[in-house]
């Protein structure tokens, strides 16, 4: 169905439903359908109503009365359906049949038709005291599977559910809502039901069980997950609710997201929580989408709470009368000879309007802005006394005045407080909304706050979930279920709900039946179903390529005329299926994208068997022609062919040889820096490994898991391998061959080229890699050594690749976590006599073996062997085109420019160093980058922006597990803060620094982190004069001076265990320990020595102008002023004696 305006393409289910188009507005009476439904199986539930005895009724009266009290009531009752998501089908004499779930697929719709059931009955009951008559009704709901079949231009349903529905409601007493047991199976949460005798259908061989509705609970009868996860958010709402009532200002917050993240359980919390608040606090709610819709809606349904007004109620005398009576007490805010005017435009707010009112002589425009006015000074005047808090649910189907009103208002100026909390849901809000462009205004005012709800991560989500079941929820089920949900808090609770009521939570079956999603299911199957026919096809068609896909792909699987692909596509975006983005891979190409992942599972599953085999031997067949045409140019686009051929492969059950591909199809992924991918695609590439092989691909994918910050994730993953046994290498052609061989241009990363023990062993470096960035080092350290004990006796061909890396691992290790950077010297040193370093092929081991040793250089302070190692490795890098190891130089070498004293060359190179992190993917260079470059802008004198790179690094480095920083981010703030002249601050983080540090047993972390505690003790002295500060100082200091000897800080803990030493130690002391510290620092750590000559100076009673003034120039700022008040306290504090 085609709008005749916009020409925007609508599915052909609501031919005859939609009435005006959803982008434009305009009517579709005109607009015809392109296809009219074929019949088809649907399940749905149809709703029977019933008048009793309206025959014996309507023979008492005439027949125009009789059509004319049958006619209002239908009229009513079918605005009734409509507005619970129905659709009055038919009506038999004085019954009516309505459909919910059909045409219109509704994941809701059970709960709907007894909603509608219930409000049946109510507005039956109205309609006979408003009429002054006695009619009761009867209703019968079922829900089933139909034949839903095109009868000319209309529809209609046929089959045993329909049949039951009408029998049940034959069988129900005068005024009763009956439901099947098969609705009350879904509904029993939400209503309160009887039980009733079973009943003996007419035409039924066996009896139903029949539950009478009583009402809707106001609170469902069912567990919630513990409100987690959105802790940032409600600060947020807290923050502009304290605002708003501080200010005695208007405020708005927008809290927007997908169907299911949460809006609706964030309105109910924050309601809860006002009502049980000392304060008390004025309460008003609009919920868009579940009741009647009324002229200037909001503001209509406002005025009818606070005035007690009846949604219901339409006669506009009365409702003027109500109005007038209560005006006075509900409005007491306006002047008695102004009220009568007020009380108009509070009329016109409900649709009334009279010709002999005052305000009839003004035209719309001045009525509108005095209704405006009118209604400020009322809801000013109460919100003076209690705080007003208004609540607009799914306002992108609010009304036009409502919005208007509000537009208004945040432009005036108010003297009381009230905040308005208006909920947006993405997938419906478009540029027809009549609140689209009214928000686009206000999010640029100051007093609205926007909150954007997103998924929840699984991990969160899965402990929320694990506090709705008492017991037989195991933590892997419940991630299991966050996973699958993708952190959609709604559609994970609906399926925990189903597995606890089929008994599956706590068993393997249960496990196994997260993978078909049950209800979940259900609600992403009628989303589909809503796209109509051409969309389907479509739909089917991209969810097969994947996740994402391109129009051209699904193209090669298009029959039909590539119109309606177009028109297809069009469905989905206006659907808000599928959104169109830039492609990942490919610069310059547009990629249309699954909204949710689920979504595409559920378009993936409706394609037969047949079928898709059909299709993925249409894309193998394409990917094949493709490679093969672009000759030795593949790799650039093999990731775009790659797929279907291996997927094709799997299909036809050919697991090994997709195997390959898939190895093929991830080692490009990792190539360009994808991990997340290239890990899937080895992954699948991993099932069917073997032997040397299946050790190399583990430790390709814990590689890539732990570059992304997944170490934990990484160590699983080895750990998991289990024992290998040594197997022939797999077959292959030679045109495959060729291609693993150019992606693989290191043997030893090559299985068809190492022998098992050469794998296993490298597997075991990586391993111990993983236990180093976790602070395990004990462990670590012994498997560093079982490793050089293995290399010993190795027998391969890549003995020198493996010591080479043996070394740089254990040098890093010693210089960086053990701070025993002699040691790593001497280790270096061994295998550089040791190892023949000419042979070219090592150029990416010796390169990497070199960072090492310019680390090693610089914890001894060398800074210009350091500087040149890292100028050499970057070299190398770039000629090379290893981004990963460019990142690691650039790091290197900023560290040599701030061992320097060249702080602003450090922060540039740490920039870089950054910047290229994140553009390849690299949580764990980023981490460092993080860290470095808050050290670099500290010493700057740029407070903010280093605290701000310093929570960055822990808040990554937590969701990495990279837990020393726990520690050091705390260490390093500590200094910034004492710089700042916060000591307290400074000692709380200092002290936490090291505890953490204690009980993870990091020799050279708890070292560096005591001697910062003697820096606070040191600054608590300056500012007391204390000078026991200075004896703990020498107490947490003295004792592990070797190991903070070579940290970067060490110029700085050096000076102040110096002075220190002369202010409370003997005369001798502190020149011993000044030149022990100069002949251990080396002369090029320029920034430590300068540290060394103020410590000099001080202590001879000069002032440290030479160094000061060295330190300024360079822009060392944290330390130039550090050492300006060290002087001023020695000299005001000459005279004390120790």
């Amino acid at each position: 169905m085609r709008c005749p305006s916009c020409q925007t393409i609508w599915p052909a289910e609501l031919v005859g439903l939609l009435r005006f188009c959803g982008m434009c507005r305009a009517p579709m009476e005109q607009a015809q359908s392109d296809e009219m439904p074929r019949g088809e199986l649907r399940f749905a539930t149809v709703l029977f109503a019933d008048l009793v005895d309206f025959t014996s009724f309507s023979e008492t009266r005439p027949p125009d009365e009789v059509g004319r009290l049958l006619s209002d009531l239908f009229l009513r009752l079918t605005r009734v359906v409509e507005q619970t998501n129905g659709v009055v089908e038919k009506f038999i004499g004085d019954a009516l049949m309505a459909t919910f779930g059909l045409p219109r697929t509704d994941p809701a719709a059970m709960r709907n038709a007894v909603r509608a059931g219930l409000a049946i009955r109510a507005a039956t009951t109205l309609f006979c005291q408003e009429q002054g008559v006695e009619i009761q009704i009867r209703v019968g709901i079922h829900t089933g599977e139909m034949m839903f079949c095109p009868i000319g231009a209309n529809w209609t349903v046929l089959g045993d559910a329909v049949n039951t529905a009408s029998r049940l409601e034959s069988n129900a007493p005068p005024g009763a809502v009956w439901i099947s047991r098969s609705v009350y199976q879904e509904v029993r949460r939400y209503f309160t039901m009887l039980l009733r005798p079973l009943i003996i259908l007419k035409g039924k061989q066996h009896s139903v069980q029949p539950y009478e509705v009583v009402s809707e609970r106001e609170t469902p009868l069912m567990e919630t997950p513990r409100f987690v996860g959105r802790e940032g958010e409600w600060a947020q709402i807290q923050e502009v609710l304290h605002s708003a009532i501080q200010e005695q200002s208007a405020r708005l917050l927008l809290i927007r997201g997908s169907a299911g993240v949460g809006k609706s359980r964030m309105l109910w919390e924050l309601r809860e929580w006002l009502e049980n608040q000392e304060e008390a606090y004025r309460l008003d709610v609009v919920q868009y989408d579940h009741s009647e819709r009324l002229p200037a809606h909001g503001l209509n349904l406002l005025l009818r709470s606070r005035f007690d007004l009846m949604v219901g109620e339409m006669d506009e005398e009365r409702l003027l009368q109500q109005l007038h009576d209560r005006f006075p007490r509900r409005n007491p805010f306006v002047e008695p000879e102004q009220r009568a005017l007020a009380l108009e435009f509070f009329a016109f707010v409900l649709s009334i309007f009279r010709p002999w009112f005052q305000s009839a002589a003004m035209d719309g425009k001045s009525r509108w802005e005095n209704t405006f006015i009118e209604l400020k000074r009322w809801m000013e005047g109460w919100a003076e006394q209690t705080p007003w808090v208004w609540f607009l649910e799914d306002a992108q189907k609010g009304d036009p005045e409502t919005a208007a009103f509000i537009d208004w208002a945040l432009r005036m100026e108010w003297h009381a407080p009230l905040l308005l909390v208006v909920t947006l849901r993405e997938e419906d809000f478009s540029p027809a909304s009549s609140w689209y462009q009214p928000l686009a205004r206000w999010l640029a005012l100051p007093q609205v706050t926007e909150v954007r709800l997103q998924e929840l991560s699984p991990e969160v989500l899965a402990h929320a979930l694990g506090t709705m079941v008492t017991g037989g929820l195991s933590d892997g089920m419940a991630q299991r279920i966050a996973e699958h949900t993708e952190g959609n808090p709604l559609f994970a609770t609906e399926l925990l709900l189903l597995l606890q009521d089929r008994g599956l939570l706590g068993s393997e079956e249960g496990l196994a039946e997260v993978a078909l999603p049950g209800t979940i299911r259900e609600v992403l199957e009628a989303r589909i179903e809503r796209l109509g026919p051409t969309g389907k096809e479509v739909a089917k068609r991209g969810a097969l390529i994947g996740r994402r896909f391109t129009q051209e792909v699904v193209g090669r699987l298009w029959e039909r005329a590539e119109q309606e692909l177009i028109d297809g596509l069009i469905i989905l975006h206006d659907t808000e299926t599928i959104y169109e983005e830039p492609s990942r891979l490919f610069s310059g190409e547009m990629e249309q994208v699954f909204r949710h992942g689920r979504l595409q599972e559920a378009a993936l599953a409706r394609i037969p068997t047949e079928e898709r085999l059909r299709w993925l031997a249409r894309l193998e067949q394409w990917g094949r022609e493709r490679l093969e045409a672009l000759g030795s140019q593949w790799e650039s686009s093999g990731v775009r062919y790659l797929p279907f051929i291996a997927r094709a492969l799997e299909e036809r059950g050919e697991v090994a040889e997709a195997s390959l591909w898939y190895e093929l199809l991830g080692l490009i992924h990792l190539r360009h820096h994808r991990a997340q991918e290239g890990v899937e695609a080895l992954g699948k590439a991993f099932e069917q490994a073997v032997g040397v092989r299946r050790a190399v691909l583990c430790r390709r994918i814990a590689e890539a898991q732990d570059f992304t910050g997944g170490t934990e994730q990484a160590l699983q993953t080895i750990d998991a391998l289990g024992p290998v046994e040594d197997a022939p290498p797999m077959e292959m052609d030679d045109n495959l061959g060729e291609k693993l061989t150019a992606l693989l241009p290191r043997s030893l990363e090559d299985w068809r080229k190492v022998n098992l023990d050469e794998a296993l062993l490298s597997l075991q470096f990586s391993r111990t890699g993983k236990l180093v960035s976790l602070g395990r080092h004990a462990e670590a350290e012994a498997s560093y050594g079982r490793i050089a004990t293995e290399l010993d006796s190795l027998q391969g061909s890549h003995t020198t690749q493996l010591w080479l890396r043996w070394g740089q691992g254990w040098s890093w290790m010693l210089t960086e976590t053990l701070s025993r950077p002699l040691e790593a010297e001497s280790v270096c040193q061994r295998l550089r006599g040791r190892l023949d370093l000419t042979d070219p092929s090592l150029q990416e081991d010796i390169l990497n073996f070199l960072n090492a040793e310019g680390m090693v250089a610089l914890r001894l302070g060398r800074m210009n062997e350091a500087r040149e190692i890292a100028d050499l490795r970057l070299h190398g890098m770039q000629e090379r085109g290893d981004r990963a190891g460019e990142a690691q130089a650039w790091n290197a070498k900023g560290i040599a420019h701030q061992g320097l004293g060249e702080m602003r060359q450090a922060r540039h190179c740490y920039e870089h160093f950054l910047a290229l992190s994140q553009q390849i993917g690299n949580r764990r260079g980023e981490v460092i980058a993080r860290y470095n470059l808050g050290i670099a802008l500290g010493e700057l004198g740029e407070w903010e922006a280093a605290e701000e790179q310093l929570d960055q690094y822990l808040a990554l480095s937590r969701l990495i597990g990279n837990q020393v920083a726990e520690s050091y981010s705390r260490a390093t703030l500590s200094m910034i803060v004492l710089s700042q002249g916060n000591v307290q601050r400074a000692g709380t983080l200092a002290n936490r620094a090291r505890d953490i540090a204690e009980q993870r047993g990091w020799q050279r972390l708890l070292a560096m982190t005591e001697a910062t505690q003697g820096l606070v003790e040191l600054h608590q002295w300056m500012e007391s004069q204390d000078l026991s500060h200075l004896h703990t100082l020498r107490e947490v200091m003295e004792p592990d001076e070797e190991l903070w000897s070579y940290t970067d800080e060490a110029g700085e803990f050096y000076t102040a265990l110096i002075v220190a030493t002369a202010l409370v130690g003997t005369r001798t002391e502190p020149t011993t320990l000044l030149a022990r510290a100069r002949a251990r620092i080396d002369r090029a750590a320029l920034v430590a020595h300068i540290w060394l000559d103020m410590s000099e100076a001080i202590i001879a009673g000069k002032p440290p102008t030479g160094a000061l003034q060295w330190l300024n120039e360079r822009g060392l700022i944290r330390a130039a002023q550090v050492g300006e008040r060290l002087w001023q306290a020695v000299e005001a504090g000459k005279g004390t004696s120790a």
